[in-house]
């Protein structure tokens, strides 16, 4: 649907989908506590806390939204289907896309969470391709055209949907 207004995702999932035109048309799509923004599509505005849930694409793909804040309790489902993929795409990973300024609002006593889910080629919970736990990697997860209140500190990163054998340290950065 195409409205005007806010949207308030605080129960159950929302997907929007690529081509549908928008989810909140020219108001902020909320997503607080017991609520998921999943899909390909776009919302006009994002603000994600709460315990709010974002999970961008159709696993794993890419959703598009405005001005974006990732708030305090927050929680971004990044899910990997393959690490030699591309970002956005299936296969590949999860993408962010902010066409306008993501604001990182979360704080270092109350974190955002970003919760790392590998998938096979069929997007079922278990082993990504093509990764190696020798190696380093670095996966974009968003982008935008510029980001405020970045800090590392402000993000905890989940890995306990990771199924490949790893021991290394995840982390997030602004690159």
């Amino acid at each position: 649907n195409t409205f005007s207004g806010a949207l308030n995702v605080s129960g159950g999932t929302v997907r929007v989908r690529n081509g549908a035109g928008s989810a909140s048309g020219s108001g902020t799509a909320f997503v607080n506590v017991g609520g998921t923004l999943a899909g390909t599509g776009r919302v006009y505005k994002l603000n994600v806390g709460n315990g709010g849930t974002l999970s961008p694409g159709m696993s794993p793909g890419t959703l598009t939204a405005g001005d974006s804040t990732l708030d305090t309790n927050g929680v971004y489902v990044w899910e990997i289907n393959d690490f030699a993929g591309t970002f956005g795409s299936d296969p590949g990973w999860d993408r962010l896309n902010c066409t306008g300024t993501l604001t990182i609002a979360a704080t270092s006593a109350n974190t955002y969470t970003v919760k790392v889910t590998s998938l096979t080629y069929a997007n079922v919970a278990g082993l990504a391709s093509n990764f190696n736990n020798a190696n380093g990697y670095t996966q974009l997860i968003a982008s935008a055209v510029s980001i405020s209140g970045f800090a590392t500190n402000k993000f905890t990163v989940n890995v306990s949907g990771f199924s490949n054998p790893f021991g290394g340290v995840w982390t997030i950065a602004q690159v």
